[in-house]
């Protein structure tokens, strides 16, 4: 793997192209300030995402298939192996539990991003890099008491499969968070996963507890994260200004500018 990618990511996470490859955020105003606020991210349960197939598989990935190919054991044809209790529910509980803050990928402004996630008049779209947010992030925070997961962030690239002919690679736990069906392209999306799920005394999964939130607020360096901020093309005048106010009152020493798409064409 070349010097240039975020992290030694496993292959079931498709890496970023680069460190410096540009990421957006495209979020309402309220959310940004409260970005500001706690100098955290959101994570949202991926269960609470909206679409019912993400953390899913192709229909023709078993649980008991998934398991064989994590194990990287082939067993015999005539083997008849039955799943121990608990065994079937793994990806459901990583679903539910788990994690995501979602990112859009792309050198420059997408209309698309700023009507589907920030389509009021008060929006605001925050700039990045895949590197920036892996160093913003920083370590994992440490397990709550009963929790078990992955010892880091997982950090990659989105892939769009065809969900009734392909199929995703189950080298990791972190692999169904990293395959989306095809028509969600658009979205070009990186993510950063958090993989947490709740263990037993004896250290088994624990099928029966359930999150009773939405997500998390993970701590981040915002002056390492915020590479740029741009203010939506439809916000009011009064909101470039505003926006730098803030920025300044919480140590970020950077301009705002207002998007692009408010620029005046010449005919």
């Amino acid at each position: 793997m070349s010097a240039d990618t975020v992290q030694e990511v496993e292959p079931a996470v498709p890496p970023p192209e680069s460190d410096d490859m540009a990421i957006w955020r495209y979020i309402d105003f309220p959310k940004f300030v409260a970005l500001l606020e706690s100098r955290s991210l959101f994570f949202t349960r991926i269960a609470r995402l909206g679409d019912t197939f993400e953390g899913s598989f192709p229909s023709s990935q078993t649980p008991l298939s998934r398991l064989v190919e994590l194990s990287g054991v082939t067993p015999p044809a005539n083997a008849q192996i039955e799943l121990g209790p608990g065994l079937e529910q793994i990806w459901h509980v990583l679903r539910e539990w788990s994690s995501v803050c979602c990112w859009h990928a792309s050198p420059h402004e997408s209309v698309a991003m700023w009507y589907i996630y920030a389509s009021s008049n008060a929006a605001v779209a925050i700039r990045s890099s895949a590197g920036r947010l892996r160093r913003a992030l920083g370590e994992r925070p440490r397990f709550q008491d009963g929790f078990g997961g992955a010892d880091d962030f997982r950090i990659g690239m989105v892939k769009y499969i065809d969900f009734e002919k392909e199929r995703i690679p189950v080298s990791s736990f972190a692999a169904q968070f990293f395959g989306k069906r095809k028509s969600f392209e658009h979205e070009r999306e990186l993510r950063a996963v958090l993989i947490d799920f709740p263990i037993t005394p004896d250290a088994h999964i624990d099928a029966s507890r359930h999150p009773e939130d939405s997500g998390r607020e993970v701590p981040v360096d915002l002056a390492t994260l915020v590479e740029e901020v741009v203010i939506g093309a439809q916000a009011p005048t009064w909101y470039l200004p505003l926006t730098n106010k803030l920025l300044r009152r919480y140590g970020l020493q950077l301009e705002a500018r207002l998007s692009q798409l408010a620029a005046s064409p010449n005919y």
